[in-house]
């Protein structure tokens, strides 16, 4: 997916194990000159009520969680060209995570009993449910802050 794709739309929690599986095709993706990624992450400000909603469901210390998802911050921030990366930030609750590709994407779930247990991912190569995908993603981006 990486190699016929220029681009990349994620919107996840943090990503660490999916970031370091991942890490160097983002780097490649980035420095084609097509390339483009964007990533959508919670806020992980103090006030932001989604970090209480989001520790409990996966069962973290709030504080733990804010600083995974700032690692994450860090991390994307480090990829060059750093014109082709775009970071934002949202308050919006995920119920799974998405990573689209220019044809398809990736949905991975989130666990609903508040476990860290093996959860499937779908892949969707076409279709209305990837139209749906990259408006809704699109529509996201929107309503989030830009910090990078």
């Amino acid at each position: 997916m990486f190699a016929a794709s220029p681009v990349l739309d994620m919107a996840v929690m943090y990503s660490a194990t999916w970031r370091n599986t991942y890490w160097k095709h983002l780097h490649v993706m980035a420095r084609r000159p097509d390339g483009r990624i964007r990533i959508v992450l919670p806020d992980p400000s103090g006030d932001s009520a989604l970090i209480e909603t989001y520790a409990a469901t996966i069962q973290a210390i709030p504080d733990d969680l804010r600083a995974r998802i700032k690692s994450a911050i860090t991390d994307f921030c480090s990829i060059e060209p750093q014109r082709h990366v775009e970071i934002y930030l949202t308050g919006k609750l995920f119920r799974h995570a998405v990573y689209m590709f220019a044809d398809c994407a990736v949905v991975a779930l989130y666990a609903l009993c508040g476990e860290r247990i093996p959860t499937p991912a779908l892949s969707i190569n076409n279709g209305d449910m990837l139209s749906f995908l990259k408006v809704d993603f699109d529509r996201l981006v929107e309503q989030s802050n830009r910090i990078h």
